[in-house]
């Protein structure tokens, strides 16, 4: 509880009981016309996994990684190349005849030829590595989905928590200006003194500012809610509802831990990848290995004695490089093993990590949870109290200072009420994101 609420409850309670408060109206934007319909934690996750600009640019990096792995797998794709030429010089004659032309003064030629390797080293490591390549794309395409879930989540809770905060302020501000109305009536009668009337006033400008601080966050978490939506104006109004009940009880957490171990978006991701640097040492290694290619070419051009007018021709080919001086299959073989051991790394502190963020989420949870059910309780027991002090109040058993301390007993346990409900919606979130299971189960 702050200062500010604190003092303004203790002078601002009425004689007797305090009325229902009137429901508070929706504040828009003044360039609408109707407000804005509620808008559930639910629906706003759904709403931001479509249109965010979030999720839209994981998309693109997704399909970006998808189409690159795709164009990497093996198929029957041959080497297709184009040449042609031009020349300019003397005409060559065969001395024993001299008709036969043995090169022209003016000749061009043109040809096309074709390659198709049969056998190499290293295929099925190419069809592993493009494989490996697509599951880490649509791994992380999921983690980056399960952090937004989990942004949305605290924004809409930011918001929902900045709004009941603003109810609060504006109860305040009206229980302030209630108690000063008072204070003018007694002085009238010369029942209070000057400086009460003052200390009322300053209660009345306080709670204003309070009022406006509330309004100030609302916006704030307005603002930001809308941008993880993807919505054009970060201004517009948004009115959140559903925080009244506290979510489904979390799962076991064995079972929890078990599955976000292997299943979090996270880890399969970074599995893929050691899985493609490896399959990437393998081809690197299979560089160094002979291969055999079809080929096939057809040319024709200016006919002369040794080059008919057209030409066509298979052939097989054999290639085996065994020495090379940039040594470059041992450094692509070398650095490919080198990454997938700092991956294997990276997993297994992963995995510990996770571990930690699913116990730390499943005790917030279980912590939440208690504190809601002892502040129901108080909250109760507060309500009563004060029904009591009222009627001791009108009774002259008791005096105006304890019923106030009775209304800020009360007020105190509602506030608690609401920052462990909302808490226990923080660690399910929390929860979701630890296991990477998007139903928080």
């Amino acid at each position: 509880m702050t200062v500010w609420m604190l003092a303004v409850m203790l002078a601002a309670e009425p004689l007797g009981p305090t009325p229902p408060a009137a429901p508070r109206e929706t504040v828009v934007n003044p360039t609408s016309t109707t407000a804005p319909a509620p808008l559930t934690l639910d629906q706003a996750v759904a709403e931001a996994l479509v249109s965010s600009l979030t999720a839209r640019h994981a998309r693109l990096v997704r399909d970006n990684a998808l189409g690159q792995a795709d164009l990497l797998r093996p198929r029957v794709r041959p080497d297709v190349k184009a040449t042609a030429n031009a020349e300019l010089g003397p005409v060559v004659r065969d001395p024993a005849a001299p008709r036969a032309v043995v090169r022209r003064d003016v000749s061009a030629r043109a040809q096309i030829s074709v390659e198709q390797i049969l056998l190499a080293s290293g295929g099925d490591a190419l069809q592993r590595r493009c494989e490996a390549s697509a599951t880490a794309a649509r791994a992380e395409y999921g983690a980056a989905l399960a952090r937004l879930d989990y942004d949305v989540r605290l924004a809409w809770l930011d918001l929902a928590a900045a709004q009941a905060g603003s109810v609060l302020a504006g109860e305040a501000l009206r229980l302030a200006e209630a108690q000063a109305k008072r204070v003018e009536d007694l002085l009238t009668v010369e029942r209070v003194a000057e400086v009460d009337r003052l200390q009322a006033r300053a209660g009345v400008l306080e709670a204003r500012g309070a009022v406006v601080e509330a309004e100030n966050g609302v916006a704030l978490a307005q603002g930001n809610l809308n941008r993880l939506l993807g919505r054009p104006s970060l201004a517009a109004p948004i009115v959140v509802s559903g925080t009244d009940q506290l979510p489904a009880e979390l799962g076991d957490i064995a079972a929890a831990v078990s599955w976000a171990r292997d299943h979090r978006p996270e880890v399969v991701a970074l599995a893929a990848r050691i899985v493609e640097a490896r399959a990437g040492a393998e081809l690197a290694r299979a560089q160094r290995g002979p291969t055999l290619s079809a080929t096939a070419t057809l040319g024709g051009g200016t006919a002369a004695a040794f080059d008919p007018a057209w030409d066509a021709r298979v052939g097989v080919v054999a290639r085996w490089p065994l020495s090379s001086t940039d040594n470059a299959a041992q450094r692509a073989e070398q650095e490919a093993r080198g990454g997938a051991l700092l991956a294997q790394v990276g997993l297994d502190e992963l995995r510990a990590g996770i571990e930690l963020e699913v116990r730390r989420a499943w005790l917030d949870d279980r912590a939440a949870r208690a504190r809601y059910a002892l502040s129901t309780e108080r909250l109760a027991a507060a309500q009563e109290a004060y029904r009591v002090k009222a009627l001791q109040y009108d009774r002259q058993r008791a005096t105006l200072i304890d019923v106030q301390q009775a209304l800020v007993e009360q007020r105190k346990a509602a506030l608690d009420r609401v920052l462990a409900l909302v808490a226990a919606h923080r660690a399910v979130a929390a929860f979701r994101l630890a296991t990477g299971n998007m139903d928080g189960n």
